[in-house]
């Protein structure tokens, strides 16, 4: 199971209070999902908010929001860390400790 660290819940929980509040919808919640593969066989993972959630959907609550994702990657986000990194070279949402099938080797930016 993903899991969701302190910083990254509570600056999930402010932005989907947010936009919970501007689409007068509070079903919002995070999803991750896979957003395609590299040329290098790893697979990217993309990050939505979504009010349609699925009986199959893996769960987990963290503060205030839910992290959905689907049955089929359980195994790759296992162990996984979502965080959220405020740096001079980069700010936002990261995945930490991907398997090495779900690891990006080819050197590539993404």
């Amino acid at each position: 199971m993903i899991m969701v660290t302190e910083r990254a819940s509570q600056e999930l929980a402010l932005i989907i209070e947010a936009e919970r509040a501007k689409a007068n919808n509070t079903d919002l919640n995070l999803r991750i999902f896979v957003q395609g593969q590299c040329h290098c066989g790893a697979t990217h993972f993309g990050m939505t908010l979504d009010d349609d959630t699925s009986p199959n959907d893996t769960i987990v609550e963290a503060g205030t929001i839910q992290v959905l994702y689907e049955p089929e990657l359980v195994e790759l986000l296992d162990g996984v860390e979502l965080e959220y990194v405020d740096e001079t070279m980069q700010k936002g949402f990261t995945l930490k400790n991907l398997p090495e099938k779900a690891s990006c080797n080819c050197g590539h930016s993404h």
